[in-house]
């Protein structure tokens, strides 16, 4: 039971690093508005600012490209890491 649940978080935790980098892919885009594009990447905000916010305060852009994405993703993944062997002893 407790490796179903480390296993759960670990796939979110992963489906949502998939989403983070998908939302910064898609920075590098253009985008029409109401198009399918525009769309998907305001949800993709909506669902990924609020984590990313918590690092752009932190560490501003370095001639004028966002690291925060990277710093982001690197936590998330050592945050799991922990977090499901802690689940799983």
């Amino acid at each position: 039971m407790r490796n179903d649940i480390a296993t759960l978080v670990y796939w979110l935790g992963q489906l949502f690093i998939l989403l983070i980098f998908v939302r910064v892919l898609m920075s590098w885009l253009p985008r029409v508005p109401g198009g399918i594009g525009f769309t998907l990447f305001t949800w993709l905000r909506k669902l990924t600012d609020p984590y990313l916010n918590l690092f752009r305060g932190l560490i501003p852009p370095m001639g004028g490209i966002d690291f925060s994405p990277v710093v982001a993703i690197l936590v998330l993944i050592f945050g799991l890491r922990i977090i499901t062997n802690l689940i799983a002893v």
